[in-house]
């Protein structure tokens, strides 16, 4: 949905995050964490950062990987999942695990039933798909005090803190990642230009207005 996303300034438009959701050497990874950080002040890199996620309960592996890997690297961050099965729910409510904020898929649609409405109109993949700005915009509705919601799939995994990621995105209000399709894999474009595997909307009106086209374009799709 972002392929007709005009490229603007407070847009940051990210290399894969290396050496955090892939495993490379540790002197490697220092040496390009270094490198994204030089020069810059702590207040030029906003911590409070808060993430979400969503999946059901067949990639409830995954997804408590995920969770156990931003503790570890990023202890004190807040994950929230959309639980999009009641099982999943369940499960999550009586690990009561810190940090983690589970929400059924029942409670986000009644909080916006104009993206609710549009689940009898698509495939159930695609309606978790369309689910991803406005889950965004809740968690951020949710979290008032907070510089950074990022959405993250729920089958990454942090080898490292990604402070990298936010001091390239410094001065951004908005942070995706392209494809960056070989020419072997150009045909795939069509499937869309950007990555949704980790998404950064900052508490500015650009990118908040960023996150509220995303989710227009994703109901009227």
């Amino acid at each position: 949905y972002f392929n007709y996303l005009r490229i603007l300034s407070h847009c940051a438009f990210l290399v894969a995050p290396i050496g955090i959701v892939e495993r490379v050497g540790r002197r490697r990874l220092r040496n390009r964490a270094l490198i994204a950080l030089r020069g810059l002040t702590d207040t030029g890199i906003m911590l409070n950062r808060v993430y979400c996620t969503y999946f059901d309960h067949n990639y409830l592996p995954r997804g408590l990987a995920l969770y156990h890997s931003l503790q570890r690297h990023t202890p004190g961050s807040r994950l929230w999942v959309l639980c999009l099965s009641e099982a999943c729910y369940k499960t999550l409510v009586a690990l009561a695990l810190p940090n983690l904020i589970p929400r059924r898929l029942a409670d986000f649609e009644a909080a916006d039933p104009e993206v609710a409405a549009t689940r009898s109109t698509r495939s159930l993949i695609e309606y978790y798909f369309t689910c991803s700005p406005a889950w965004m915009l809740f968690v951020q509705n949710s979290e008032p005090d907070a510089e950074w919601v990022t959405y993250l799939d729920s089958d990454l995994f942090f080898f490292a803190a990604p402070d990298p990621i936010y001091a390239e995105m410094k001065d951004a209000a908005f942070g995706i990642i392209p494809h960056r399709f070989t020419k072997r894999l150009a045909s795939h474009r069509r499937f869309g230009i950007y990555n949704v595997g980790w998404v950064s909307v900052r508490r500015r009106d650009q990118g908040i207005t960023a996150l509220r086209w995303w989710r227009a374009r994703c109901i009227e799709w």
